[in-house]
């Protein structure tokens, strides 16, 4: 994510756009921040979830919660990823 966004920022400079005055730019670079940190919680989760499962005693009834709160997390993030794509390619707001 930090290479695209890199490559964003770095067109951008080229093409001589400004990039906190094009709301544009600056609300897809917003989207992105916020997807990229929200993802952060998704990482941790997983981390927590493989513990759980390598217990042996664990059950998909205690692993449930965890799978629910991991998919939500995961959902918003890549969400907002994709609510940036389409700001920065249809140009919203102008």
């Amino acid at each position: 994510m930090l290479i695209l966004a890199v490559a964003g920022i770095g067109a951008a400079l080229y093409g001589g756009l400004p990039l906190l005055r094009t709301p544009w730019i600056a609300a897809g670079l917003a989207l992105f921040a916020l997807s990229g940190f929200s993802y952060r919680w998704v990482g941790q989760l997983q981390q927590r979830i493989l513990g759980e499962a390598r217990r042996p005693d664990a059950t998909l009834a205690q692993l449930d919660p965890l799978l629910q709160r991991w998919s939500r997390i995961a959902s918003f993030s890549v969400g907002l990823a994709w609510i940036a794509l389409i700001v920065m390619v249809l140009k919203i707001p102008r």
